[in-house]
Parts: C-alpha cells; structure tokens; sequence
C-alpha cells in the first residue's frame, strides 16, 4: 500500500469519492479544496494497492499541525483492513506534527449512530486519542490526536488560517458533559 499526490488526472477518482463518502453538510466545497491545495496547504493523496487506487486522504497543513480532513476507502475495498493500513502511512508520514482529525460525536442523538460508534472504535483501535473537544462543523464533531495533543486554540487557528477567519471564528468548544444543548446551538447557528 502506498500514498501517491493526486495529479490531474486523478481528479475525478478523487471527487467521486469525496462526493459518494461524505455528507453534503460536512462537505467544504470542493473548488475551495483544490485552491487551497494550490497554495500549499492541502495535499491530496490517492490510497492505491497494488497500483489501483482504492481511497483518498486529504491533509489540511498549517505550521506543525495537520488535519486529516476527509478520509475515505471506495465501498468495494472497504472492510479488508486497507483503512486502518492507509491510517498508519498516514501516522508514520506526520508523525513530527500534530496530527488531528475530527468524527461525528457518537455521543448526541442521530440517526447513525452504530456507524458512528463503529468510525470511533475504528480510530481509537488505531492509536487515535479524544482531545475531548467537541465541536460544531455542520454537525457536532469530536477532535481526535495522534501522538502530539493540540490545544483547542491551535486547532481553531488551522480553521481561521486555512478556510476563512470567520469559519475559525464559528468553531464553538463545548465540555462533553454539554452536548445536548451543543446540538441545539449547532441547529440554530448552520
């Protein structure tokens, strides 16, 4: 298994599973993601087993932190332990930075919630560890590190620097303890 920068040509490989593997309100838009990347901040990866490409990884890069934004295995690979491969390239390859990612909290009312236990097992299985953090990207995401922890300022200035001021601005720290009336507030706020 390798990690491969996306070219052009894998372009539409890449939007497609950005657009199938994701929500549509957790989804930043994607011409916004391929400017960034032209600036240097985003790099885009192709997860490829034995030369065929079966995922994505797209990395926000600010200082000495790294966000894995999105993350994804095409549906026909999934379940073969290639995520959890493709996660630890991934570790290894930032391993001197701060590496953090965020999930769906697992600990509000949903309508997912077994796939959203089952995202949270998958990553703790793989060495990632709660910041505690919750916060409201859309819907309530809890922030997870690998290795280095980041303090919720660090992790709001990478949204203030990469994506806009204002959107860095809007990311709300909750106490875990709080996550009904963090829910409420997301609700009214997007």
């Amino acid at each position: 298994m390798e990690l491969v920068l996306m070219k052009e040509k894998d372009l539409a490989f890449v939007q497609g599973i950005y657009e199938q593997s994701f929500p549509q309100n957790e989804k930043k838009p994607f011409e916004m993601i391929l400017d960034i990347c032209q600036r240097g901040q985003i790099e885009i990866y192709l997860i490829c087993h034995q030369k065929e490409n079966i995922g994505i990884a797209i990395i926000d890069i600010y200082k000495d932190m790294i966000l894995l934004d999105y993350f994804a295995i095409a549906k026909p690979f999934r379940k073969k332990g290639y995520g959890s491969q493709a996660l630890h390239l991934l570790q290894d390859k930032y391993q001197e930075k701060m590496f953090v990612l965020e999930i769906e909290s697992p600990d509000v009312p949903c309508h997912n919630l077994m796939q959203r236990q089952k995202r949270k097992q998958f990553y703790v299985q793989n060495q990632m560890k709660s910041t505690g953090y919750l916060v409201c990207l859309g819907t309530i995401m809890e922030v997870f590190y690998y290795q280095k922890p980041i303090c919720f300022k660090q992790y709001q200035q990478l949204y203030k620097v990469l994506f806009h001021r204002d959107i860095g601005e809007r990311i709300m720290l909750e106490d875990c303890l709080e996550k009904q009336s963090l829910s409420k507030h997301c609700q009214k706020h997007l």
